[in-house]
């Protein structure tokens, strides 16, 4: 397998809902939220873009671990971020959100799973960050991860805006991802 179908697994996961969201009928981008597209027409599709972008990610994680240089600074932590999108992204594949208005334990784990995710990667962002002030990759990492705690502060506070937040809250999550990939294996 090619290692930018494993680079990109995070940005085809992105693509891929949207797309799907933008094909549903009677779906808003604006409010509904990217797991709530496996109750739709194309829900299938959409349960197996978490399940193979999150298997491609887990793969993503060991290419970088056989590959990387271990005096690359904060290596472990974006490893641990790469593994813990990919394991999220199975997850929450496997466990299928609530439909609206209704409640189950499924649903709530989905729902915990993804919050635990969000606020792993804000930390792990602001940590990787500040372990390479003054760099580039400071600048996008320190607002990527205030973009990320913010924008998960706002799908809980502001619900009609609760679909476009999270898009661009996981857009963060993934293009952090994705360009920590290819830092990583300088």
């Amino acid at each position: 397998m090619h290692i930018w179908i494993l680079r990109l697994a995070p940005i085809i996961f992105l693509f891929n809902a949207m797309l799907l969201g933008l094909l549903t009928t009677g779906y808003s981008l604006q409010r509904n939220t990217i797991s709530s597209l496996v109750h739709e027409k194309l829900g299938l599709f959409q349960t197996a873009n978490f399940l193979i972008c999150g298997v491609l990610t887990i793969g993503l994680a060991y290419y970088l671990n056989s590959q990387t240089n271990s005096q690359v600074h904060n290596a472990s932590m974006i490893l641990a971020g790469v593994i813990v999108l990919g394991l999220s992204l199975v997850l929450l594949g496997l466990l299928p959100t609530d439909r609206p208005g209704q409640t189950s334990l499924i649903g709530q784990v989905h729902g915990a799973i993804f919050i635990t995710s969000v606020l792993i990667q804000a930390a792990l962002q602001l940590l990787v960050a500040f372990g390479n002030y003054p760099s580039q990759i400071f600048w996008y990492l320190l607002i990527s991860g205030i973009i990320t705690a913010t924008g998960l502060a706002g799908m809980l506070l502001i619900p009609e805006m609760r679909g476009i937040i999270q898009r661009v809250l996981v857009g963060a999550i993934m293009l952090w991802i994705t360009l920590a990939s290819f830092w990583l294996r300088r």
